[in-house]
Order: C-alpha cells, then sequence, then structure tokens
C-alpha cells in the first residue's frame, strides 16, 4: 500500500492554497466586519470584496462591475436558468452538469434541443441552415454549453456553437467551473453573456463562485432581500472565502502555463506506465491537454475498483463527484455512444499541479493490484 493518499480526483475538487488560505485567515479572525457597514472595519471588508472582483474579472478579461460573487458554480448556473421564462425554449448540450440539467427540469422551459456529441466528445455546431430553421421554429431564448467537460476533459468550440445564434436576442451562457484557472478565457473572445465559475475548482475555498453577467444583459435577481451584488443577489457577503477566491484566481493566471505543462506531463507519465504494465487503460476520448483522463476498464466494476483504489490510498473517481454516489450510468459516457456496461467500468482520474512522479508510480502500482484483487487480468 502507498504511504500516503494519492490525490487524483482534482476534477472534483482541488487543495486550498496556501496563499489563499493566508489571504482569507484575517477575515476569518481579526477582520470580521459587514461589508455593508459604514464604519470602518466594514469599509475595509467592502475593499477586500471589490479587489477580489477586479482579480475575478481580470482572469476572463471582463469589468469588476460583471462579476456577481455567488456561493457556489452550481447557484450560478441555477441563477442562468431560473431567468428563462416558463414556456421558453433552450438549446443546450447532453454532457451538461447537472447543475444544468436539472435546472432546466426545475424551472421548465417549454423544452429543450440538444447539440449532437461526437464520439470524441466534442459538440458539433447546427449548420446556418439548421439554425435558420431553429430561430424560426423555435426562437431560443437561451444557449447553454460547458466550456471544458468535468467527466472527458474535453473543450468545446463555444464560439462555433453560438454563431448561428447571434442577433436573435438570445443569451449565450457557458458553465466554465472546470475550465477557470486552467485555460486562458476571454470572455469577449467567447461571444457569452454569462459564464458560470467556482473556486474551489481552482484551489481556492468551498462555497463561493460567480457569475459573469455582460453589461446590459437582461437577468432577474436570484436571492432576493438586500442590496447586496448590486440589487442582483442578496445576502451578506462570504469575504473570507471572496478574498481567497480573489487570491486563488490571480495565482491560477500567473502559474497557468507551467502548471498545465506540469499536469499534463503526470498525465501523460500515468498512461505511459500503464502501458508498461499492460494495464487495459481504454480512454473513452482521444488524449487531450486537460487533466481528466476518462478511462474503460472492461469487465470491471467501477464501484468496486474505486473502492479497492481507495484501500491503497488513492483517490479517483466513477464521473462527476455530484453523481458519484448514483447507480446511474454517467449521462456524459453514455451521450458519446458508451453502452451501459461500458459506462459502468470507467473511471476518472484528474491530475493536479501538486502531484508529483511518485504520486503517479504509486497510483499505476496501486491500480494493478487492484485489478489483480478484482481477478482482471492484464491486457
Amino acid at each position: 500500500m502507498v504511504n500516503k493518499t494519492v490525490y487524483l480526483d482534482n476534477a472534483a475538487t482541488t487543495p486550498l492554497s496556501p496563499g489563499a488560505f493566508d489571504a482569507m485567515r484575517p477575515w476569518l479572525e481579526e477582520q470580521y466586519g459587514n461589508p455593508s457597514s459604514l464604519y470602518r472595519m466594514g469599509r475595509e471588508a467592502r475593499k477586500a470584496v471589490e479587489r477580489a472582483r477586479e482579480q475575478v474579472a481580470g482572469a476572463i478579461h471582463a469589468e469588476p462591475d460583471e462579476i456577481f460573487f455567488t456561493g457556489s458554480g452550481t447557484e450560478a448556473n441555477n441563477w442562468v436558468i431560473s431567468g428563462v421564462k416558463g414556456g421558453e425554449f433552450v438549446l443546450t448540450t447532453l454532457i451538461e452538469h447537472h447543475a444544468i440539467l436539472n435546472s432546466l427540469k426545475a424551472f421548465d422551459p417549454a423544452c429543450s434541443l440538444y447539440y449532437r456529441i461526437g464520439k470524441d466528445g466534442v459538440c458539433i455546431p447546427f449548420t446556418n441552415a439548421e439554425a435558420d430553421f431553429i430561430r424560426f421554429r423555435n426562437y431560443p431564448a437561451l444557449c447553454t454549453a460547458m466550456l471544458l467537460n468535468n467527466e472527458l476533459g474535453t473543450v468545446q468550440p463555444i464560439r462555433k456553437l453560438f454563431d448561428g445564434f447571434r442577433g436573435s436576442g438570445m443569451l449565450h451562457h457557458t458553465d466554465a467551473v472546470q475550465a477557470v484557472g486552467h485555460m486562458p478565457i476571454d470572455v469577449k473572445e467567447l461571444g457569452v453573456d454569462l459564464l458560470s465559475m467556482s473556486a474551489h475548482k481552482f484551489n481556492g475555498p468551498k462555497g463561493v463562485g460567480a457569475l459573469y453577467v455582460k453589461r446590459g444583459t437582461p437577468l432577474p435577481p436570484f436571492i432576493h432581500g438586500g442590496a447586496q451584488e448590486s440589487g442582483k443577489r442578496a445576502g451578506t457577503e462570504n469575504v473570507a472565502g471572496i478574498v481567497g477566491m480573489g487570491q486563488a484566481i490571480a495565482e491560477a493566471v500567473e502559474h497557468m502555463e507551467e502548471r498545465n505543462e506540469h499536469v499534463l506531463r503526470m498525465k501523460r507519465l500515468f498512461v505511459d506506465m500503464c502501458e508498461e504494465e499492460q494495464i487495459d487503460t481504454r480512454q473513452n476520448v482521444p488524449f487531450n491537454e486537460s487533466g481528466i483522463l476518462s478511462v474503460c476498464f472492461p469487465g470491471v466494476d467501477a464501484e468496486s475498483l474505486l473502492l479497492t483504489l481507495d484501500n491503497f490510498g488513492v483517490c479517483a473517481s466513477a464521473g462527476s463527484a455530484c453523481n458519484s454516489s448514483s447507480i446511474e450510468a454517467s449521462h456524459v459516457l453514455r451521450a458519446i455512444g458508451l453502452n451501459e456496461a461500458q459506462a459502468r467500468s470507467t473511471i476518472r482520474f484528474s491530475f493536479g499541479h501538486q502531484n508529483t512522479e511518485a504520486d503517479v508510480l504509486n497510483a499505476v502500482a496501486a491500480l494493478k493490484d487492484s485489478l489483480q484483487l478484482l481477478e482482471v487480468k492484464p491486457a
């Protein structure tokens, strides 16, 4: 067994960076003022929140007044979907996070139309003729598509997906929870009106996220009450969490290139070592430059393999962390053409910049031992 935990589930959450923790600490201890208060402690808290807003805005090339802090990426997604009036039409994909798909069910738009998905996990844009027909027949109110898929690591061609619907009055949103802090993002180049993000995906704290809302975008408030977040999202701000988010995203942007190079090197090493050990790691989509690796182990029950890996100190998942306890096969894997058995035999390994070569070697050794215990023969 490995001597320490090998954490390969960074797509689920990432460890809090020391810098973010240090930035948060004063706002958890002596600096506890309410940012809506007029006295000095309150004013200092307000300055800290606004500084973090500038950091988040800068990371995606937005303006500070276009950033609204939320309690999570899920809340940000729900906020977007809640702005769709009952009876309106939505364009989306079958590989979205449940924060989008279940919100669509809860807020009950008239219906949804889904982009086609290739076996490589990439959405296929509508042709101009198809887009014209959709606009004529349904007049969509919203198009929402995930930027970087949390189970496959595939990057979606957001600009191309939305281009056929420019000038139609529909809003364009991307769930960028898995992408922010890990790839360069410019909201203007993406051509989006709305973008969701979550701090704990880029080494910030849990319990805080944000929604980018392009100036002039008609989006009603999600939480009613006080005047916080320009009257759009009431509730006393989580100052410490927001400060931690700002610090973490600043660090992520500053070190993005070197971190991504390291993560890709660890992912490649994992694949190469599995091949050397004759472990049948059947990748569900072509190898990509994200830290996510979705692997099917034919004939293996994913839950059994995860529990066995856990006994060896290795953390991985069977897909989205928000759905890991579900007995249903991943909707994402089914959408790219995997059958029920293949989907139920899939493990997601996701690498972070804190992972080392020793982590990878230990993980591969644990994987080999786990498969032997489950009586799965080498390829």
